[in-house]
């Protein structure tokens, strides 16, 4: 799978700082809230990939404070942000994984864009009638072989424009981001836990579907999200 990088936006749109090559980053950040039980799992901290749990929660509020789409029921006690571009074929992939969960998950979609076109396709989405409807078809009817997001994007307002340009020039993602999809995952209340690279299905069921709190680091040997200069 071809995956898109922030590397690829040195060039064209010269947003980031210099970006190691071939290089995608996925954080998924899910809640699971609705139960006061804590289940502790082994390789946190301590194990192979020591997480910085304040590193994890300042990433996770700060990209979930940034313009989106939300997709899922207000209702849902489970909660997502993803940072996407909507021509990235590894983003698309990331959709069709979480498909099962769109009525288990409240997720909010975060668009930046490595090229002015997908900044432009981003902004469409943003200016929708009914954006989630317009993230859905994009994802749908994506173009594999043109790495092309299905979503059209006309003339999007220049207010949605701006805010897809500041998702992609915002600190957090000079800070936190190498490419995408980026996701991040809410364990518990102030414990968050941010990872690269695509979530595959019979990780994230079980997250989604936990009627627990996990407290440690999910054991998919994802290394957890930290600061690109460190």
């Amino acid at each position: 799978m071809v995956q898109r990088t922030l590397f690829e936006m040195e060039f064209t749109m010269q947003f980031f700082s210099a970006i190691p090559p071939l290089l995608s980053i996925l954080l998924v950040v899910v809640s699971l809230q609705g139960c006061a039980q804590f289940l502790d799992q082994p390789g946190s901290a301590g194990g192979p990939h020591p997480v910085d749990w304040a590193v994890q929660k300042d990433f996770y509020t700060r990209l979930m404070a940034l313009p989106g789409i939300d997709t899922g029921s207000v209702y849902c006690d489970r909660h997502m942000v993803i940072l996407f571009d909507p021509d990235c074929p590894a983003c698309t992939e990331q959709w069709r994984i979480l498909q099962p969960y769109f009525t288990r998950a409240r997720i909010h979609w975060v668009p930046i864009g490595m090229t002015e076109t997908s900044i432009q396709r981003g902004a469409a989405l943003l200016a929708a009638i009914n954006p989630s409807a317009a993230l859905f078809a994009n994802f749908d009817q994506f173009d594999t072989s043109g790495q092309a997001g299905g979503y059209p994007i006309g003339d999007p307002p220049q207010w949605a424009v701006e805010n897809v340009r500041a998702n992609t020039q915002s600190a957090v993602v000079r800070e936190y981001i190498w490419g995408t999809p980026t996701l991040g995952i809410e364990l518990a209340p102030d414990r968050y836990f941010g990872f690269t690279g695509v979530m595959p299905a019979d990780e994230i069921g079980p997250i989604l579907n936990s009627v627990r709190f996990i407290r440690a680091a999910p054991n998919h040997g994802f290394m957890a999200i930290k600061h690109r200069h460190n």
